[in-house]
C-alpha cells in the first residue's frame, strides 16, 4: 500500500466544524481554521476579555462603594462618640469660668486686702485665669476703689487663660459623606471657640440684678445706682 498516494482529509475548523479547504497563500499548506472563523473567533475572544475586564471593574466599584459606606458609618459613630465626650467637657469649662468670676467678685467684696496684696497663689491664679479685661470689668461692676495690681502682672493676659470649647460637630448624613468638613470648617458656629468671659460677666450681672428673687442679689450688686454700664 502506497501511503504517499493516500488522499488526506482536510482538517475540521475548530469554530464551525466544517472542513477547511483554504490554504496558506505563502506556504501553500492547508489552514487549520477558516479565515472568517479565525476573525470571528478573535472578535469573540476580544469581547470575552472586555466582558471580563468590565466585570472586574464592576466588582472593584462595588467593593469601593462598600468601603465608602463602611467608612461613612464609622465616621458617624466616631463623631457621635466625640460629641458625647465633648459636651460634658465644654459644660465643665463654662462652669469653671462662671464660678471663677463669682469667686473673684466675692473676693473683691469680702477680702479686698488679699487682692490688693496680690501675693496669695490662689488669688493670683484666679485673676490670671480671668484676664486683665475681665478683672477690670468685674472691678468696675463691684465698685472697686482699691489699686489694681493685676494690671502690673507680667504673666497676665488681656483675655486670661485659654478656655476653649471644642463645640459639637454636626453628624454626617446620607449623601453628604464626601462633603463633610465639620472638623475643618466652622462657619456654622461649631468647632473650637474660646469662652467669652465678657459674656459670662454680663450674664452674672444680669442674674444678680434681674433674677427670679429680686432680694437675693449676688456679689456684683451695686449699691451705687448712679453708676452706668
Amino acid at each position: 500500500m502506497n501511503d504517499g498516494n493516500m488522499i488526506q482529509e482536510p482538517p475540521a475548523c475548530p469554530v464551525c466544524g466544517l472542513a477547511v479547504e483554504e490554504r496558506d497563500p505563502r506556504r501553500g499548506k492547508p489552514l487549520s481554521i477558516h479565515r472568517a472563523c479565525r476573525n470571528r473567533r478573535r472578535e469573540e475572544l476580544r469581547k470575552e476579555r472586555e466582558r471580563g475586564r468590565r466585570m472586574s471593574q464592576e466588582s472593584l466599584l462595588m467593593a469601593s462603594r462598600n468601603d465608602v459606606a463602611e467608612a461613612a458609618a464609622e465616621l458617624r459613630r466616631r463623631v457621635a462618640w466625640r460629641n458625647e465626650a465633648v459636651g460634658p467637657a465644654d459644660h465643665g469649662t463654662v462652669e469653671l469660668c462662671y464660678w471663677s468670676v463669682r469667686c473673684m467678685a466675692a473676693l473683691m467684696r469680702l477680702e479686698p486686702e488679699t487682692l490688693m496684696a496680690y501675693e496669695d497663689r490662689w488669688t493670683v491664679d484666679l485673676a490670671r485665669s480671668i484676664g486683665r479685661k475681665g478683672m477690670d470689668r468685674i472691678a468696675g461692676l463691684t465698685g472697686w476703689r482699691g489699686p489694681r495690681p493685676w494690671t502690673m502682672d507680667p504673666a497676665m493676659t488681656d483675655t486670661g487663660e485659654d478656655h476653649t470649647l471644642e463645640g459639637m460637630w454636626p453628624e454626617p448624613g446620607p449623601g453628604v459623606d464626601d462633603e463633610w468638613r465639620a472638623d475643618l470648617d466652622h462657619d456654622d458656629g461649631a468647632g473650637p471657640r474660646a469662652v467669652d468671659m465678657d459674656r459670662i460677666i454680663e450674664g452674672i450681672w444680669a442674674e444678680d440684678h434681674r433674677g427670679r428673687n429680686g432680694a437675693d442679689h449676688g456679689w456684683l450688686f451695686l449699691f451705687n445706682r448712679k453708676l452706668r454700664f
